[in-house]
């Protein structure tokens, strides 16, 4: 595994032998210090990689491929993981504050998602899911709501969980504090904000429980 501890001035990522091969199509800026690479055989293409801050962290799997891509980290401390054999094809994972995590488990195929991490918070995605395009992921509300008598804050972020093997379909928006479990299907359009158990067929505005007992298979059987 090759590992890379990006050197506290570097405003540009600068990568040799076969980890350049692997970073064809990636434009990276990189600025503050501490932050680490690691990558061991993944394949990236027209991927934007936009570094700020702190002791960050990106670990990207062998055979891994990624698309289509933008990448966002400012603050300090984000972690990055990405399994191996995931394929992304289009989409952007965004940063915010300090401290927060992504990880996509291995062999997750996503063709369009769009990841925010806020408040130190984590977004998990599990093994072998399917994340259709247009899908939206966030742990937190961007802004904040307050009691006005209190001032108390009333919306505090919360992390984000996709079991293994789930599928979401087109446009399905992913709120703060919903976990989804493992082998459930999330149908088109559908806008979840709670947890669901596995085998959990779920629909709607806001997403209901239609059906348990089930799981998928990619192919038409």
């Amino acid at each position: 595994m090759r590992r890379f501890i990006l050197h506290p001035a570097a405003h540009r990522a600068r990568m040799a032998g076969r980890a350049a091969r692997n970073r064809v199509g990636c434009r990276a800026s990189i600025r503050g210090s501490g932050h680490t690479i690691v990558t061991d055989g993944a394949v990236l293409r027209n991927v934007r990689l936009d570094v700020r801050g702190q002791g960050h962290r990106i670990e990207v799997a062998p055979q891994a491929r990624l698309s289509n891509l933008s990448i966002t980290l400012e603050g300090v401390g984000h972690r990055l993981l990405i399994g191996s054999h995931v394929g992304v094809h289009a989409g952007e994972m965004t940063f915010y504050d300090d401290h927060g995590t992504i990880s996509i488990g291995e062999r997750t195929t996503i063709y369009g998602a769009a990841f925010g991490v806020t408040e130190g918070g984590r977004i998990s995605v599990g093994r072998d899911c399917l994340l259709s395009s247009e899908v939206d992921l966030r742990n937190g509300d961007s802004h904040s709501i307050l009691d006005v008598a209190s001032g108390e804050r009333l919306n505090p972020a919360a992390d984000v969980t996709i079991g293994d093997h789930v599928w979401l379909g087109v446009r399905v928006l992913v709120l703060k504090g919903s976990r989804i479990a493992a082998h459930s299907v999330v149908g088109a359009g559908s806008i979840v904000s709670e947890e669901f158990p596995a085998g959990s067929v779920v629909a709607g505005v806001p997403a209901r429980l239609l059906r348990g007992g089930v799981t998928w298979e990619r192919e038409r059987l």
